[in-house]
């Protein structure tokens, strides 16, 4: 059999290109059930063990919790089986690099909501307006992508209510054409459909045993999500390969965004 011994540690840090508040997530597991513990390499501002935050017991029985020192913080894991793998979120603040400038054309549609409301007339507020069902979206016709951010990217994902694609080796200075691989119909369609995507991106490039390519867009997926909430129009992430955030020598990416 295969033996596996130590912490198997990945981080993801994700910054948009105007700076402010960076995230950094950090991935591990152990192949035994002792709690481990990892130094990070600076000190973030504050952070959690993602599982806690969404369970409601997590003051009581915590499956992780973290340390602040002066100079960096202590991050606790503790593991429920083997291979148990565990999720912090650590935030800290980050440095403007440069811009990804946008340019795009479009074009605005309708498409109408089927969803079967139930109107009862015996009330006679205005809670239902048959004019809620028709919501307005668009469809980018054209437009391009520059990366002055100073970064080379092994790949970037461009995507928007409309579409996306995912593009390789996008260096700095040059500029690509938005020509969405996949076209979205909805917003509602949108909202989960690029995160399939890449995921497909991703399955592909492990099952090529392409594990560089598949652990970028992974990195893509993570950073896809952490941004969607906060952030509008056509949306750009590039990735890195990146320096380890912990004492544990992770495997490190870093994502930075910027949108339109």
């Amino acid at each position: 059999g295969i033996s596996v011994k130590g912490i198997t540690l990945k981080s993801v840090s994700i910054q948009s290109v105007d700076g402010g508040r960076a995230s950094t997530y950090v991935i591990g597991y152990n192949p035994d059930t002792e709690p481990w513990t990892v130094k990070t390499m600076s000190k973030y501002i504050t952070g959690y063990a993602l599982s806690d935050h969404y369970t409601s017991n997590s003051a009581l029985n915590p499956s992780g919790c973290i340390n602040n020192q002066d100079d960096y913080n202590l991050m606790t894991y503790y593991p429920d089986s083997t291979f148990d793998t565990g999720c912090f979120v650590m935030y800290s603040d980050a440095n403007p690099q440069g811009s990804f400038d946008i340019e795009w054309d479009y074009t605005e549609k309708e498409f109408r909501d089927d969803y079967d409301y139930d109107y009862d007339d015996e009330y006679d507020g205005d809670y239902y307006d048959e004019s809620n069902t028709y919501t307005n979206t668009y469809t980018v016709e054209s437009g391009k992508v520059t990366n002055k951010t100073g970064k080379d990217f092994d790949y970037a994902f461009i995507f928007s209510e409309a579409g996306y694609q995912l593009v390789e080796d996008f260096s700095d200075g040059e500029t690509v054409n938005i020509d969405f691989d996949q076209v979205t119909n909805s917003y509602s369609g949108y909202l989960g459909s690029y995160g399939s995507a890449l995921s497909v991106y991703g399955r592909d490039a492990y099952e090529d045993k392409d594990y560089e390519k598949s652990g970028a867009i992974s990195a893509i997926c993570l950073a896809a999500q952490d941004i969607k909430s906060r952030t509008s129009g056509v949306r750009v992430i590039g990735v890195e390969k990146s320096y380890s955030v912990t004492d544990e020598e992770d495997k490190a990416w870093k994502c930075y965004y910027g949108y339109e």
